[in-house]
Formats: structure tokens, C-alpha cells, sequence
């Protein structure tokens, strides 16, 4: 049987190397095969004849999904009557490895291992089971869907899954929206075999990117960098410029492209969700949505923009659902 596992660690426990600024609550979400326990924490029914789809979206802050008290109706298919909304969860990390880390073993760094913000060699090994091989271990055959190159490359973090389908973020079709034809094909040919299938979307990482359709839901004015410029450092000096020139307006126009940036997100997790009903799977799907970490728009005690070099709310404060 399964259950969700949601693993608190207090303030005041070891950070890792990754941490830049003292102390910080972590949290981190694993499946556990749990023999004998009908229902987890959070009351969920028995979990051994479900399967289970993970859209773990890379770079995604809390506090502005609409659901979760954001101004601005983003992500609205989170409605409370349907999903279990978790609010104050925070991330292992403000960076993909350790975050992910964490997510994918349910403990911390300094327990799995994995603490480091970049894949140096021998630094990121998890040192304890994933969640892939807890499912294969339990029948499930776990696959994976990423648009993140971290999860290809890094150490063993792919490592368990019985399949991995690499989809990269471009300048033409939301990244989800991209991943839903595979994911797809993953139903179409386990007919039958219970599923563990993670979902990595780029959606919301630089470089930052508004599908046409999108472009001016949120954004007034000119935008802070060349929305169809595909390299990021080039963007970052874009974005640099125009917070150094006009602070406020590129400010409020940073924040606007994050936030347009979820609307071709939405559109991805509808698609997921409208083949799982199609092919029938939908009513014994458990699907969890969450952030492996948030970002910086200029909004933060220190300024600038990015992830990975604070603990602070926006950076690891993540949605769960």
C-alpha cells in the first residue's frame, strides 16, 4: 500500500552546503511503501491499486498561485473541491539538485546525500532509496518525463525509473503542454500496469518565456527582457538592464511574464489530466502537484532575480496540492 509522506525537519537542523543563511524549516514530499497502513496522513484512501502522477514543476513559488491567496487567477484548475491544498510548505533547497533530492528520497541532505546546488562529480548520489525504486520494489513501474538536462545527468536521480523521455523547454509550445503526447504513450502501452509517472516541466525557469496566445493576460507594458530569446544569460543582462534603468515598472513587468508563464502551464496539466480521463484512469489516479523550488523577482529583502542563494519565502516556498 501507499501513502503520502510528508517529511517535516525543524528548524535548527543541519543545512548542508547548499544553504547560505542560517537556519530554516524544511520540508520535503516522498511515497513510502507502507505494508498494513489504509490511509495516510492526510487522509487519503489506501493507495495499492492507484496510480500515481507527480507534476513536480521546476520553479514555482507559492505565493503566486492563485489557489494559494495570489491577486491574480493563475493555476484556478487547483480548486479546492477537487484537490487537497497543503499551504506552507517549504523545499530541502532553493536549487533543483537538493530540492529534488529530497523529493525524490523524502530526506534531507545531510541524510540522502545530495548537497550540493551544482552536479560536481560525487556530490549528487543519493546515499538512500528514490521514490522510483520504492515503486518498482512495489509493482509500479515508474517513468519519467523531464525537461530539466539536472535530472538526466546528475549522479542517480533518474536512476529507478524504468524510462526516461527527455522533452526540452523551447520558444514554440509550453513545455507541459509538449509532454503530453508522451505521457500518453506511457498510458496507452502499460495498459493495464499501475504507473508512477514524474513530470519535470521547465514552464516557469529562465528563460523566461510567454506563449503568443498569452502575451499581455498580466503585462502592460514593454516586457523586461526578449521573450523569444532562448539564451538565458543573455536575458539575465536584459533583465538586469532594466531593473537598473526603471526599477519599478521592470519589476511589475518581471512579475507579470512569471505569472503569464502559468497559463501555459495550466494548459499542460489540463492536458494530463483530460488523457487520464480519456483513457479511463482518471477516478484511480492519485495526482500530486508541486515546486521543486520558487524564484526571486525583485521582490525579495535583497533584490535581483533568480533561485538558488537564499532560503528566503520565495525561493522555498513551494505549492502542494
Amino acid at each position: 500500500m501507499w501513502t503520502i509522506l510528508v517529511a517535516c525537519v525543524e528548524p535548527g537542523s543541519p543545512a548542508g552546503e547548499f544553504e547560505t543563511g542560517g537556519e530554516a524549516p524544511h520540508a520535503s514530499v516522498a511515497y513510502a511503501s507502507v505494508p498494513g497502513r489504509p490511509a495516510g496522513p492526510l487522509g487519503l484512501p489506501a493507495l495499492h491499486d492507484v496510480d500515481v502522477v507527480y507534476i513536480h514543476v521546476d520553479t514555482l513559488r507559492r505565493d503566486h498561485v492563485g489557489p494559494f491567496g495570489y491577486q491574480r487567477q493563475t493555476l484556478s484548475f487547483l480548486d479546492a473541491s477537487r484537490w487537497i491544498l497543503v499551504d506552507g510548505l517549504t523545499t530541502a533547497g532553493s536549487a533543483t539538485l537538493p530540492s529534488t533530492a529530497a523529493l525524490f528520497s523524502g530526506a534531507p541532505p545531510w541524510i540522502n546525500g545530495v548537497r550540493r546546488t551544482e552536479a560536481a562529480p560525487g556530490a549528487t548520489r543519493l546515499l538512500v532509496p528514490s521514490v522510483a525504486e520504492l515503486a518498482v520494489g512495489a509493482g509500479w513501474d515508474a517513468q519519467v518525463i523531464t525537461g530539466n538536462n539536472f535530472l538526466s545527468t546528475a549522479g542517480n536521480l533518474a536512476g529507478g525509473f524504468t524510462r526516461r523521455v527527455d522533452v526540452a523547454k523551447d520558444t514554440t509550445t509550453p513545455n507541459l503542454l509538449a509532454m503530453v503526447d508522451e505521457f500518453e504513450a506511457i498510458l496507452t502501452e502499460n495498459e493495464g500496469q499501475r504507473l508512477f509517472v514524474h513530470l519535470q516541466p521547465m514552464d516557469m525557469h529562465a528563460p523566461y518565456w510567454v506563449a503568443p496566445v498569452d502575451r499581455g493576460a498580466f503585462l502592460s507594458g514593454p516586457a523586461p527582457c526578449d521573450l523569444d530569446e532562448p539564451d538565458p544569460g543573455v536575458q539575465d543582462a536584459q533583465i538586469e538592464t532594466a531593473l537598473a534603468e526603471r526599477p519599478v515598472e521592470a519589476t511589475a513587468a518581471l512579475n507579470a511574464v512569471y505569472d503569464e508563464q502559468m497559463l501555459g502551464l495550466e494548459r499542460g496539466v489540463l492536458g494530463i489530466l483530460g488523457v487520464l480521463e480519456a483513457t479511463g484512469r482518471l477516478e484511480r489516479t492519485l495526482v500530486v502537484f508541486s515546486a521543486d523550488h520558487g524564484e526571486t523577482l525583485n521582490d525579495g529583502a535583497d533584490g535581483g532575480f533568480g533561485h538558488g542563494d537564499t532560503l528566503r519565502p520565495e525561493q522555498v516556498g513551494v505549492p502542494l496540492a
